[in-house]
């Protein structure tokens, strides 16, 4: 039974919520200042919206992901009804125990959600993010690596994976700020403004966190670089590379509107841009986690 198709819809769904669930509630605390009054409030109504939607999202794409794994392994769904293969796939294999922890963070945040209130409960959400994000690439190559190879491939994978989430995720809790402030401007035009700036000075951080760990975790899996285009997976890696610097320049474009929000005479024109080219910039994002989902279940030097 050919399970490609499903594993690789449940990876990219799993990885494209695990950013939600670190960098939208992270914005709350990194790019929304204390004194962003209605517009911090917004941010925040906002982000516990997503992270609602997103950790259910995340437990049955995880679910799914998991049994397809083991479908694949016995090549039956009967498998699917057999407690004692289900026990051992989940106990017993490096890939099922990666799994078995990522679902007991996921049912622990969820129940943190629902425990707790206003910036806890948001605290909690990220804190479990960084976890998720931190040991993604367990489920993948990195996860049957040995040695100090496979300490370092996963610190490489979790800086990238985590600066995406802290980027991307970021964008979805600012999109909703942007669509209000474009209609109403004169409302939070300050507000506008310091949570851009500040928004900025952490994507900068997080656009190098991606790339630099981007980078070394193509070293580490290529042997010969010059190799490349002659591979599947040295294909794959070059569009990834491709799409990456093409959110760069969206994000600094953003940056460049954004520092000149100030003395602009059309500040509801400039917000709208602002808001269209983040939500290109997340289409471009969904587009690298479906690569990089497909990076995970290809082989490096076919």
């Amino acid at each position: 039974m050919d399970v490609f198709p499903l594993i690789l819809a449940a990876r990219v769904v799993h990885f494209a919520v695990g950013l939600v669930l670190l960098g939208a509630p992270l914005f709350v605390f990194t790019a929304v200042p204390a004194s962003a009054g209605a517009a911090g409030a917004e941010a925040a109504r906002a982000v516990e919206r997503m992270v609602f939607r997103a950790l259910p999202v995340a437990l049955v794409s995880a679910l799914v992901w998991a049994g397809a794994a083991l479908v694949d392994i016995t090549g039956t769904p009967a498998s699917l009804a057999d407690p004692s293969l289900i026990s051992g796939f989940l106990l017993e294999t490096g890939f099922g125990r990666a799994m078995t922890f990522r679902l007991v963070v996921l049912v622990v945040a969820a129940l943190a959600a629902l425990a707790l209130r206003g910036r806890r409960r948001l605290a909690a959400i990220a804190a479990a993010g960084v976890v998720l994000m931190a040991s993604e690439s367990l489920l993948g190559h990195p996860g049957a690596a040995e040695g100090a190879r496979a300490v370092v491939l996963v610190a490489v994978h979790a800086v990238h994976g985590m600066g995406a989430a802290v980027w991307i995720g970021g964008l979805l809790p600012l999109i909703v700020l942007l669509d209000g402030w474009a209609k109403a401007p004169e409302e939070d035009g300050k507000a506008a403004g310091a949570v851009l700036r500040r928004f900025s000075r952490v994507g900068i951080g997080a656009v190098l966190m991606v790339g630099l760990g981007g980078a070394l975790a193509a070293a580490l899996h290529i042997e010969m670089p010059a190799a490349l285009p002659g591979t599947i997976y040295g294909r794959i890696v070059l569009l990834k590379a491709s799409v990456f610097a093409g959110l760069v320049c969206l994000a600094l474009r953003n940056r460049h509107i954004a520092l000149g929000l100030v003395r602009s005479q059309a500040p509801t024109a400039d917000l709208a841009r602002i808001a269209l080219n983040s939500r290109m910039e997340v289409a471009l994002a969904l587009l690298a986690v479906f690569l990089a989902a497909l990076l995970g279940m290809s082989d490096p030097q076919l």
